[in-house]
């Protein structure tokens, strides 16, 4: 089960993807990418960003013990 400490890791895991988006920026002034390799790139870290995301709230999740980690619906169900 993980904890508020892993919680804490992921968002802070977000930072690289602004680091991410500044690699990119300077691609696109510096090495004049065609449409093609920026929209793949954009594409790429929208994939990214949806798997980080899903991965944050399932760590949500079982922080504060929701969704299918909610122990009291468990016990309710239980009886």
């Amino acid at each position: 089960m993980k904890d508020r400490f892993d919680l804490e890791n992921e968002i802070m895991e977000l930072h690289s993807f602004i680091s991410n988006l500044d690699s990119v920026a300077h691609g696109v002034m510096e090495r004049d990418l065609s449409q093609d390799e920026i929209v793949n790139v954009l594409s790429g870290m929208s994939v990214l960003l949806e798997l980080h995301i899903s991965k944050l709230h399932d760590t949500m999740s079982q922080v504060f013990n929701l969704d299918e980690y909610n122990y009291e619906d468990t016990k309710r169900c239980c009886r």
